[in-house]
C-alpha cells in the first residue's frame, strides 16, 4: 500500500501537509501575490526610497527630540533668570528698607535725650530719603513683575509678590505714626514683616529650577538672608536696650534666640557657599570690628543674670557704629551671592544655546547625509537587483532540466523499492520459522533439564540409603565382636564350672555315703556346664559366619556407593550440557527476534523509501510547473526594477 510521506517544506507553516500540496499552492499563493503587485506597479527605486527613508525619519525624530530637550532647559534657566532679575529688585527693596528702619531710632522716646537735638533732625532727614530709597526700589519691583508672564512660575511665587504689597503697603501709616511717636516695636515689626516676605522669594525659586549647582547656591543664599536678618535683629535690640530703663525679659529672650540663630546659620551658609565667598563673610566676621562686636555681644549672653544696659552715651554709640557698620558690611556681601548666582545662569543659558545650535546643525547635515547616501544606496540596490534577477532567470531553465532528471530517477527509484520490500517480506516470513524451530528446542532442552533434575533427587535418595546400610552392617559386625567376646566368657565358665564340678565328685567320693547326693549334683553340673560349652562353640562358629558374610555386604555397599557417586557426576555434567544447549537456544532466539526487529524496521524504511520515492517524483512535477511560474516572475520583477510599469 503507498503511503504518502510527510516532511516540512521551506515556507510552511504546517509541517503535516504533503510536498506536493505544499507547492501547489504556493504556486496560486505567488500568482495571488504577482498580480497584487502588478495592480499597484511603480518603480523598485521608488519602493527603496521609500523604506530607506523610514531611517531618517528616527533620525530626525530622536534629533527633534534632542533639540526640544535643549530648548525646555534654555527656557527653563531663561525664565529662573527672569526671576532672578525680580529677585535683585526685591532685594534692593529690602536693603533699602533695612536701611530705613536702622534709622528709625531717630524717633525714639530718648533720641533728643541721648543726642542733640541737630543729630536727631540730620538723621531724621536721612530716615526721608531712606523712605523716597525704598518707594522707588518698590516702584522698580512692580516694573520688573510687570514685564515677566507669572503663568510660567509656581503659584506659590505670585503669593510672595501678594504678601510683599501688603506689607509695603503698611508702611506709609507706620512712618507717620512713628513721627508721633509709635513704639520702636511696632514700627520694627512691620518692616520686619516686608523683610520676611521679601525673603521667602529665594526658597520658591528653588522650585522654578533641576540645576542641583544652582539649588545649592540658592539656598546658601537664603540661608545668608536669614543670617543676616538675624544679625540685624540682635543688633537692633541691643542698641534699644540702651536707649531704654529696663530690657522686658521677652525682648532679652529674642536676643538671645536671635544670636543662637544667626550662629546655627552661619554654619550652614559655610557648608553651602562657594568657598571664594565663604572666605569673604569670614574675613568681615574675624576683623578688628568684627571680633569687637562678637564679643560685646557674647558678653551680653554669657552672664548668669539677666543683663543690665547702663545707658553710656559713649559705649551706646561706639556698639551702634560698629555693629551697624558690621551688618552693612555683611550685607555688601549680598549682591556678590547674586551676581554669582546671575552669573552660573548666565554660562548655562549660553552652554545651553551653544548646544541646541549644535544639534540642530547636527541634525540638519544627518538628514542631507542620510538622503544622499540613501541615493546612493537605492541605486546600488536596484543594480544589484537586476543582477540577481537576470542570474534567476538563467538559473530557472537549469531547475526545468534538474526536474526532468529528478523524476526519471525518482521513477527508477520508486521501482527498486518495490523489489527491495517483496525481499524483505520473504526474509520476514523465513525469520519466523526459524524462531518457531528455536522456541521448540528451546522447549525440550528444558523438559530435559527438568527430567534430569528428577533423576538426580533419586539417585541421591539411593547414595544416602546404601550409606545408612553400609552403617548398618557395620554396626551388626560390631554387635558380633561384642556378642564373641561374651560367648568366650560362657566358654571360660564352662569350663571352670566342669573343673568344679569335678572336684565336687571327687571330694563327694571321700565323704562316701553322706557324699552320694552331692556326687549327683556335681554330674548335673557338669553335665549342663558342658552343654553350655557345645553351644558356646556353636554360636561362635555361627557368629564367625556372620561376620564373614557382614564384610562381603559391607564391600558390596561401598562398590554400590562408588558406583552411585559416578552415575551422580555423570548425571550432572549432562544436566550442564543441557544447561548450556537451553541457554544457547534462548540466545539464538533472541539473537532471532533481534535480527526480525531489524528486519521489520528495514522493511518499514522500504515502504517509507517507495512512498517517499513517489512523493519525490510528484514534487519533481510541481517543481517543473513551479519552475515555469518563477521565469514568469522573473520576467515581471525585471519590468519592476527598471521602473517599466506596463
Amino acid at each position: 500500500m503507498r503511503r504518502e510521506r510527510r516532511f516540512p517544506a521551506a515556507g510552511c507553516v504546517d509541517p503535516q501537509i504533503p510536498a506536493s500540496v505544499f507547492l501547489e499552492n504556493r504556486c496560486r499563493a505567488n500568482d495571488k501575490a504577482l498580480n497584487h503587485i502588478m495592480s499597484r506597479a511603480f518603480s523598485l527605486r521608488s519602493k527603496l526610497l521609500a523604506v530607506s527613508g523610514i531611517p531618517l525619519v528616527c533620525a530626525l525624530g530622536l534629533g527633534t527630540y534632542l533639540t526640544l530637550d535643549r530648548i525646555n532647559a534654555l527656557q527653563e534657566f531663561l525664565a529662573f533668570r527672569d526671576a532672578m532679575t525680580l529677585a535683585d529688585s526685591l532685594s534692593e527693596l529690602m536693603e533699602a528698607d533695612n536701611t530705613e528702619v536702622t534709622n528709625s531710632w531717630c524717633y525714639g522716646p530718648t533720641a533728643v535725650h541721648d543726642n542733640s537735638v541737630e543729630i536727631v533732625e540730620k538723621v531724621r532727614e536721612t530716615v526721608a530719603q531712606n523712605a523716597r530709597d525704598t518707594d522707588s526700589a518698590y516702584a522698580r519691583v512692580k516694573a520688573v513683575e510687570g514685564r515677566i508672564t507669572a503663568g510660567r512660575y509656581d503659584p506659590g511665587l505670585a503669593g510672595i509678590l501678594s504678601r510683599v504689597d501688603r506689607a509695603y503697603k503698611r508702611l506709609p501709616g507706620i512712618r507717620e505714626q512713628m513721627r508721633n511717636g509709635l513704639s520702636y516695636q511696632i514700627v520694627t515689626a512691620a518692616h520686619n514683616d516686608l523683610t520676611n516676605s521679601i525673603q521667602a522669594i529665594y526658597p520658591a525659586l528653588l522650585k522654578e529650577t533641576t540645576d542641583k549647582e544652582l539649588t545649592q547656591k540658592l539656598t546658601a543664599y537664603s540661608i545668608y538672608l536669614d543670617y543676616h536678618a538675624s544679625c540685624v535683629q540682635y543688633i537692633s535690640t541691643m542698641i534699644w536696650g540702651h536707649q531704654i530703663e529696663v530690657l522686658p525679659p521677652d525682648a532679652y529672650a529674642r536676643y538671645e534666640s536671635y544670636y543662637r540663630q544667626s550662629e546655627t546659620l552661619l554654619k550652614h551658609f559655610r557648608n553651602l557657599a562657594p568657598p571664594a565667598i565663604s572666605s569673604r563673610v569670614d574675613a568681615l566676621l574675624q576683623d578688628e570690628r568684627g571680633r569687637w562686636v562678637d564679643a560685646n555681644v557674647r558678653s551680653f549672653i554669657t552672664t548668669d543674670h539677666w543683663h543690665v544696659f547702663i545707658h553710656d552715651k559713649a559705649f551706646e554709640n561706639e556698639f551702634k557704629i560698629n555693629g551697624e557698620g558690621r551688618n552693612r558690611d555683611l550685607a555688601g556681601i549680598m549682591p556678590v551671592i547674586r551676581r554669582d548666582i546671575v552669573d552660573y545662569t548666565a554660562a548655562r543659558i549660553a552652554d545651553l544655546t551653544f548646544k541646541r545650535n549644535a544639534t540642530v546643525g547636527i541634525v540638519l547635515i544627518s538628514l542631507a547625509a542620510g538622503m544622499i547616501l540613501t541615493l546612493l544606496a537605492g541605486n546600488s540596490i536596484s543594480k544589484r537587483i537586476i543582477k540577481i534577477t537576470d542570474g534567476i532567470s538563467a538559473g530557472a531553465g537549469q531547475v526545468l532540466a534538474a526536474a526532468e532528471q529528478i523524476a526519471s530517477a525518482s521513477e527508477e527509484l520508486a521501482n527498486s523499492a518495490t523489489s527491495q520490500a517483496d525481499s524483505v517480506d520473504e526474509t520476514l516470513v523465513m525469520l519466523r520459522q526459524v524462531q518457531s524451530s528455536a522456541d521448540a528446542m528451546n522447549g525440550n532442552a528444558g523438559e530435559a533439564t527438568r527430567s534430569m533434575q528428577g533423576a538426580s533427587g533419586a539417585i541421591d535418595k539411593s547414595k544416602i540409603a546404601v550409606a545408612e546400610m553400609t552403617r548398618s552392617i557395620e554396626q551388626i559386625a560390631h554387635n558380633n565382636a561384642q556378642t564373641g567376646t561374651i560367648l568366650s566368657t560362657i566358654d571360660d565358665i564352662a569350663f571352670q564350672t566342669n573343673i568344679l564340678a569335678l572336684n565336687a565328685a571327687i571330694e563327694a567320693a571321700r565323704a562316701g555315703e553322706f557324699g552320694t547326693g552331692f556326687a549327683v549334683v556335681a554330674e548335673e553340673v557338669r553335665n549342663l556346664a558342658k552343654r553350655s560349652a557345645a553351644a558356646a562353640h556353636s554360636t561362635g562358629e555361627l557368629i564367625e559366619e556372620s561376620a564373614a558374610s557382614n564384610d562381603r555386604s559391607t564391600v558390596a555397599a561401598k562398590r554400590s556407593n562408588d558406583s552411585l557417586a559416578v552415575v551422580l557426576a555423570r548425571t550432572g555434567e549432562v544436566f550442564q550440557h543441557i544447561a548450556d544447549i537451553q541457554t544457547g537456544a534462548a540466545e539464538q532466539t533472541k539473537a532471532i527476534e533481534q535480527i526480525s526487529d531489524a528486519a521489520r524496521k528495514v522493511g518499514e524504511i522500504t515502504h517509507s523509501n517507495v512512498a517517499g520515492a513517489h512523493e519525490c517524483a510528484a514534487s519533481a512535477t510541481s517543481l517543473k510547473q513551479q519552475a515555469a511560474h518563477l521565469d514568469c516572475y522573473v520576467s515581471q520583477l525585471k519590468r519592476v526594477a527598471h521602473g517599466d510599469n506596463g
